[in-house]
């Protein structure tokens, strides 16, 4: 009631009718192929991408390798994140699309968490695609083995690979959220006295603040309940980046004046 009475004072309180999804994605075919290992190779999909008012007509490829062992002392490693960066940078530099993905497997098979790493490369034509694709996972795997040593990623198996298919397919509750948090040692800014365990300074809450995720994957472990994580980037030019925290400047100034009491002076 008191809701129905704000909404008539403030329009952006008001509820539309429907939700205005653009169509800018389209799957016209989906392959598994698999190696004489009888191991994924690569996931094929026939594609049809709207952005920017143009239509992208080709094929998608993408590559994963499981995450089978890392050594416990990267755990310790104080230098882990920027290790990871590096790797980032890297990937960055040679224009590989990074896919990352986490999914609790419980029920047919029961394995648990199974972690990916990956890469996805699109072009007009199939062959093209899947060759971009085998360069730019090369390009991942070397950057992941220089940075830890004793990782060893492996190709997924075939029941991995169907529980894949499957989940992308059948799970019915979808949540999807622009940008990625930046993980981060401390907490920044305010009081410390002020602020929430989870995001204080201490050492042992900056801990929370850096296994967010692990969290998350321990208690839908302890539920059993099923779930897929997917990470996906797209290569962004330098310029365009420089053009958009431009722009991103300018907006939030006139609210960081306003939240400090400045006002710009004019000659």
């Amino acid at each position: 009631m008191i809701l129905d009475q704000l909404s008539d004072k403030i329009p952006w309180l008001r509820v539309k009718s429907g939700l205005n999804i653009p169509n800018d994605l389209e799957v016209e075919g989906t392959e598994l192929h698999f190696n004489e290992k009888n191991e994924l190779d690569y996931l094929l999909f026939q594609v049809t991408e709207r952005e920017g008012g143009k239509v992208y007509e080709g094929y998608r490829v993408v590559r994963l390798l499981q995450l089978r062992y890392i050594a416990l002392e990267a755990r310790r490693d104080a230098g882990l994140l920027q290790k990871m960066r590096t790797v980032l940078r890297g990937l960055y530099g040679a224009q590989v699309n990074l896919v990352y993905l986490a999914a609790g497997v419980f029920k047919n098979p029961k394995i648990g968490i199974v972690q990916c790493y990956g890469v996805s490369a699109f072009s007009p034509h199939k062959e093209e695609a899947i060759q971009h694709s085998l360069r730019d996972l090369t390009a991942l795997r070397a950057g992941l083995v220089g940075a830890y040593r004793q990782v060893r990623l492996e190709p997924l198996s075939t029941d991995v690979a169907q529980w894949l298919a499957r989940a992308l397919e059948q799970m019915p509750y979808a949540i999807v959220a622009v940008g990625h948090p930046d993980p981060r040692e401390n907490a920044r800014g305010g009081d410390s006295a002020q602020r929430d365990p989870l995001t204080s300074g201490t050492q042992s809450a900056q801990q929370f603040t850096q296994q967010q995720n692990e969290l998350l994957f321990r208690g839908m472990s302890s539920l059993e309940e099923e779930f897929l994580l997917m990470l996906l980037t797209n290569h962004v030019p330098l310029t365009d980046i420089t053009h958009m925290l431009a722009g991103l400047l300018e907006d939030i100034s006139v609210y960081a004046s306003r939240q400090l009491g400045t006002r710009a002076q004019l000659a």
